[in-house]
């Protein structure tokens, strides 16, 4: 049985030769059809107009006052189809010349040319369109129908696409929530039986698109794109084979941001099949010119359209380009977001639903540099391969050169054994530090649900005066070094469970309970104990041009708290030995820097006018205490004096000389100018 819409153009048809075939004595026949309805469309106050040309042909006008069409082409109102050359013949029926007009709520204005034909012995009718005119643009179309089976070509000269949302809001609701502005041309051909579509091909190409959906978090800037599409049904749903060509233009897809060029357009190749459980994308080829050039499959469900599994094989990423297109945007919330980049890496990637199952990595002379000196890796190189099974497997990494907050490290190879999530070295590596070595008897790291490492290490003896050089602080004397046993990382937090020992100034300066939080994050963290013992001060007054004090020095900083490096809390001391038996004297400079740091005066036997007559003065102790909190210092001394505090308190013998400090709070950055100002080359001098 035929459905509605063929049983209402074969009612027509017949209504027609039933007029016109004794017509050809009258000048012309006017019929009026009433109402035509099938299954889901319907014609109301439908009119048929027929007369004849001077030359014989006839002339046929058909005209409905309002069509109800199936979904989504909804109402169409004052339709005429106006045909100046009908040709009707015993095997076929045909319009030549004919003009459409029509008014519909999403296609006002509607005008074409149209031609078409009926085979009345086969049944095939061919319909065409030229030069169909909408408020966006012109298209021609065609249609040719026979037996059920149809197939359709519309071809785009010039489509606006500020209206589609609009238009699309039938097909798709959420249509309603885009901008979209642009232009659209090429030809779309599709094939099919009754309502079914069964083929597609497209070729469509896009000039100066904008679009945006209202979440923000789509869009797209001045793009120019080539779309090549060919496609069938097959027994779960379509199948497709799809070419894309993008030239010039910026996209963004949260948080990705892509931008093409010239030099950097983007060729995208897929080949695509749709069914009830989602979209397999069978096979895929991404290529962004200059900067990385991949392939690989991947199946998304049905819900959502997120990924249940993917296969990645890079073929070439090129730095800094991949990292800023395609890493960058996933550390923007990270303190690794700025990092300079440059080299290659090659490798492939293996996603099921609900994490990566093997990622293997080729790099190729990558080096890394943070702006902020926290760390730079140069000639980084090697085959990485981890799978999450209990294989064991072997790997190696090398650098030529890496610098950690500005400290140098030479060129390191290390062979490291992978197992499911858990990474060790395969053997002892010792890493050169400065002008010393980092000998590494341990490093394990296990990254399952959270990242945690263990490092056992000890430190050789590196040169202070080399390490101060490095990190742009005063030269210092001596040397660092300390076993570093059980360096525990977990939970953002790093601990060390040894003590690191400082030979500096002629005495030792031990470090305990070192622990930090966010040790390369934007704010790190860090606490510890500090133990100082018999610093020798002559070299450390030299050190920080302060002033010549000598004798020795023990102290503590406890409970000492940095926060981005600087410090916000901590209890220290420092005092004079008690059974220190050294030299002990101290220079008029260094009296007077003391008198400006502890905002105190000079006290003893002799006049400050006679202090001029004398370069340095005997003592009997030297001490300086702050509590920091809060930000404000609460001062101390070696000993309470009437009034304040010693911090220096002269021996019984003249020329004695006292020095006193009367501020009992003093602002920490008042007082960290203040040693600024007292350590500089060209300090005060007493007069």
């Amino acid at each position: 049985m035929a459905s509605p819409p063929r049983s209402g153009i074969r009612l027509l048809l017949f209504c027609l030769l039933l007029v016109t075939a004794p017509a050809r004595a009258l000048e012309g026949i006017s019929l009026s059809l009433g109402d035509l309805q099938g299954a889901d469309w319907s014609l109301q106050e439908l009119s048929l107009e027929l007369d004849w040309r001077e030359d014989g042909d006839l002339r046929a006008r058909l005209s409905a006052a309002r069509a109800s069409l199936p979904p989504p082409l909804g109402e169409v109102h004052d339709v005429q189809l106006d045909c100046a050359r009908l040709d009707l013949q015993v095997t076929r029926i045909r319009c030549r010349e004919g003009r459409l007009r029509a008014e519909s709520e999403w296609l006002p204005g509607l005008s074409a040319g149209f031609a078409w034909e009926l085979d009345r012995v086969t049944g095939a009718l061919q319909l065409q369109l030229r030069d169909l005119r909408t408020p966006h643009g012109r298209l021609d179309a065609t249609l040719q129908l026979q037996d059920g089976a149809w197939q359709a070509t519309l071809d785009i000269h010039e489509l606006e696409l500020d209206g589609l949302p609009a238009l699309a809001l039938p097909w798709y609701a959420a249509a309603q929530d885009w901008s979209l502005q642009g232009r659209l041309q090429g030809q779309l051909r599709l094939a099919g039986r009754d309502t079914t579509p069964a083929s597609l091909a497209a070729d469509l190409q896009l000039r100066d698109l904008n679009y945006a959906n209202a979440a923000g978090d789509q869009a797209g800037e001045g793009l120019a794109l080539r779309l090549q599409v060919q496609g069938k049904t097959g027994s779960a749903g379509w199948e497709l084979e799809l070419q894309a060509h993008v030239g010039q233009g910026q996209l963004y897809a949260a948080p990705m941001f892509l931008e093409f060029g010239p030099e950097a357009a983007l060729e995208l190749q897929a080949s695509l099949a749709s069914g009830a459980q989602g979209i397999a994308v069978t096979a895929f080829r991404w290529e962004h010119s200059g900067i990385l050039r991949a392939a690989g499959s991947a199946r998304l469900a049905a819900q959502g359209m997120m990924p249940e599994q993917v296969r990645l094989d890079i073929e070439q990423a090129v730095f800094p380009g991949a990292f800023t297109t395609y890493l960058q945007p996933w550390l923007l919330d990270t303190s690794f977001f700025d990092l300079d980049t440059r080299g290659e890496l090659m490798g492939g990637l293996h996603y099921q639903e609900g994490g990566v199952t093997r990622l293997q990595l080729e790099l190729q002379d990558l080096s890394i540099d943070d702006p902020r000196d926290r760390f730079q890796v140069e000639g980084l190189a090697g085959r990485l391969d981890w799978v999450d099974d209990d294989q064991e497997r072997r790997q190696q990494l090398r650098w030529t050169h890496a610098q950690l907050y500005r400290v140098a490290l030479g060129a390191l190879q290390v062979d490291i054994q992978t197992r499911g999530r858990q990474v060790s070295l395969a053997a002892p590596v010792r890493l050169p530090v400065l002008d010393g070595s980092l000998l590494v008897d341990r490093f394990e790291l296990d990254y399952g649900e959270t990242m945690a490492w263990r490092l056992d290490a000890a430190l050789t003896p590196i040169s202070m005066t080399s390490l101060t050089q490095a990190l742009d602080w005063p030269e210092m004397a001596g040397t660092l070094s300390g076993m570093i046993p059980s360096v525990r990382y977990e939970n953002g937090e790093l601990q060390v469970g040894g003590t690191l020992l400082v030979g500096a100034f002629d005495g030792d300066i031990t470090v305990r309970n070192l622990r930090m939080e966010q040790p390369l994050g934007v704010v790190p963290r860090l606490w510890a104990d500090i133990r100082i013992d018999r610093i020798d001060l002559e070299t450390l007054t030299r050190t920080f041009s302060f002033g010549r004090i000598e004798g020795r020095l023990d102290g503590a900083v406890e409970g000492l708290r940095l926060e981005a490096w600087k410090p916000v809390a901590f209890d220290a001391w420092l005092a004079t030995p008690e059974d220190d038996r050294s030299r002990q004297r101290i220079s008029q400079r260094a009296v007077d820097n003391l008198t400006n740091i502890g905002g105190g005066g000079v006290g003893g036997a002799l006049s400050r006018g006679f202090l001029r007559f004398l370069d340095d003065f005997p003592y009997q102790a030297i001490g300086l205490r702050c509590h920091l909190e809060n930000g404000i210092c609460h001062m101390g001394g070696v000993a309470p004096a009437e009034r304040g505090y010693y911090l220096v308190k002269g021996r019984f013998l003249p020329p004695r000389i006292d020095v006193i400090g009367y501020e009992e709070r003093v602002d920490w950055e008042s007082l960290l100018e203040r040693l600024r100002t007292v350590t500089s080359e060209e300090g005060p001098v007493v007069r």
